[in-house]
C-alpha cells in the first residue's frame, strides 16, 4: 500500500538524504539537478520567499517515490497565486519526479495527495522534465478534466554521444566551422599563449568558482553570478558535492589569464554543461567556441559517454552534431480560474506570437545574432 507525507522543513528533508540517495540510483529520471546535495544546497540559499512542499510517497515504509516541489506565491494582486513549482527554479535545467522503477501506480499517489491538498495551491508548474520519464497524458487522467486545466510546452535538449573516436568525430563536422575554428584559433594565438584548462572534482577550489565569478562580471551578462547569495549557493554546492567528484570546470587562457569558462558537471558517464560565459574583451575571437571545442574533446579522451548541452535550443549546439532528447519545456495544471488565465491562457497566446514572430523574416537577423552571443560567438 502506498502512503503520501509532506516534507515542509528543512529537519525533514535533512533526514532524507540517504533514502533519497539510493531511490534516485533506480529512478527513470537521474540527474544532478535531482540528487539531494544540488536540491539541499540550493534551497539553503535561494528559496526565499518560498515554502518546502516535498511529496514523499512510501510503500510499507519504504521510499518508493519523491516530487520535489516548493510552494510560492506569483503574480500581481487579485492575480497573485499560490504556486506549486519544481525545487531548484529556474537555476535547475532538469526537473522531475522521482520514483521507483517509473510505477504508473507512484505518480497516482502524487497525483492523489495533489487533489486532497487541493485547497492550498491554485497551480502546478514545472519546467523540463524528460519526456521518456513523465507520462504527462497519464498524469493528467488522475485528475478531473471538468475542474482542472492542463497546458504544456514542448522543447529539446541536445546532447552527442562522446564514446568513440574524437578524430572521427572532428572530421564529421562542416567544413565551415573547421575551418572557422582554425581561423579563430590562429588569430587567438597571435595574440599570445592559448591554453585549455580543466579541474574536476576535489581540484576545484574557491579559487577556480572566483574566476567563473570574474569572467561573467566581464561577459554579455555581468550580474548573473554576482549576488552575493548566489555566490553563496555556488560555493556551497562546491563543497557538498566535491566528495563525489561531480563538479567539472573548465578555462581558456591567453598568457595565463582566463577569458572563458565552461561550469558544468560529470555525472553517470556523462559531461553536463550548465553555465559557461566568455570576457567580452575577446569576442571577436570566438573564445568560448574555441573553449567549447577543446571540452568536448576532452570529453572523447577520458570516459565521458554524453556531453549533455542542458536547457536551451540555441543555434550554436546544432553545430555539433547533436541528437536532440525530447523534453517538456513546461507542464502547468490549474484549479483556479485566475491561475488559469494567468499561467494557462496567456502563456498560450504568449506562446503563439512568439513562434508567429520567429517566423517573420525581418527578425530573423536579430534572432540569429542573439542565438551568435549566447553561443559564445
Amino acid at each position: 500500500m502506498l502512503t503520501a507525507e509532506l516534507c515542509n522543513t528543512g529537519q525533514h528533508f535533512m533526514s532524507l538524504k540517504k533514502e533519497w540517495t539510493t531511490l534516485l540510483e533506480t529512478s527513470e529520471i537521474n540527474d544532478i539537478f535531482l540528487t539531494w546535495e544540488w536540491l539541499y544546497s540550493w534551497w539553503t540559499v535561494r528559496a526565499s520567499n518560498s515554502t518546502l512542499h516535498i511529496i514523499v510517497i512510501r510503500e510499507e515504509n519504504r521510499l518508493v517515490g519523491i516530487a520535489p516541489l516548493m510552494l510560492v506565491k506569483r503574480g500581481i494582486a487579485a492575480l497573485r497565486c499560490r504556486t506549486l513549482m519544481n525545487l531548484g527554479g529556474d537555476d535547475a535545467d532538469v526537473a522531475g519526479f522521482i520514483t521507483r522503477q517509473q510505477r504508473p501506480d507512484i505518480f497516482k499517489a502524487i497525483a492523489d495527495y495533489l487533489l486532497q491538498t487541493r485547497k492550498h495551491w491554485d497551480i502546478l508548474s514545472i519546467h523540463d522534465i524528460p519526456r521518456f520519464g513523465f507520462d504527462r497524458r497519464l498524469f493528467r487522467s488522475f485528475f478531473p478534466q471538468n475542474r482542472f486545466h492542463f497546458f504544456s510546452i514542448e522543447s529539446s535538449q541536445y546532447s552527442l554521444q562522446t564514446n568513440s573516436s574524437w578524430d572521427e568525430f572532428h572530421r564529421s563536422l562542416s567544413k565551415n566551422l573547421r575551418k572557422d575554428l582554425r581561423k579563430k584559433i590562429k588569430r587567438l594565438q597571435a595574440l599570445g599563449k592559448v591554453e585549455f584548462q580543466r579541474f574536476r572534482g576535489k581540484a576545484v577550489t574557491r579559487r577556480h568558482l572566483d574566476t567563473v565569478f570574474q569572467i561573467q562580471s566581464r561577459s554579455y551578462r555581468p550580474q548573473l553570478l554576482q549576488h552575493r547569495l548566489t555566490q553563496k549557493f555556488h560555493l556551497n554546492l562546491m563543497n557538498a558535492i566535491k566528495e563525489h567528484g561531480w563538479l567539472d570546470v573548465s578555462f581558456l587562457l591567453l598568457d595565463e589569464m582566463p577569458i572563458a569558462y565552461r561550469y558544468g558537471f560529470g555525472y553517470q558517464n556523462r559531461y553536463e554543461d550548465w553555465i559557461t560565459g566568455f570576457d567580452n574583451r575577446f569576442f571577436a575571437y570566438s573564445c568560448g567556441k574555441i573553449l567549447l571545442m577543446n571540452l568536448i574533446r576532452d570529453c572523447f579522451e577520458d570516459d565521458t559517454a554524453l556531453f549533455h548541452f542542458l536547457r536551451g535550443e540555441e543555434e550554436y549546439k546544432k553545430l555539433w552534431n547533436i541528437i536532440p532528447i525530447p523534453y517538456i519545456h513546461k507542464f502547468t495544471v490549474s484549479n483556479h480560474f485566475s491561475s488559469t488565465l494567468m499561467h494557462i491562457k496567456f502563456p498560450a497566446w504568449k506562446n503563439r506570437v512568439r513562434h508567429h514572430l520567429e517566423n517573420k523574416q525581418s527578425l530573423k537577423p536579430i534572432m540569429a545574432r542573439y542565438d551568435k552571443i549566447i553561443g559564445n560567438n
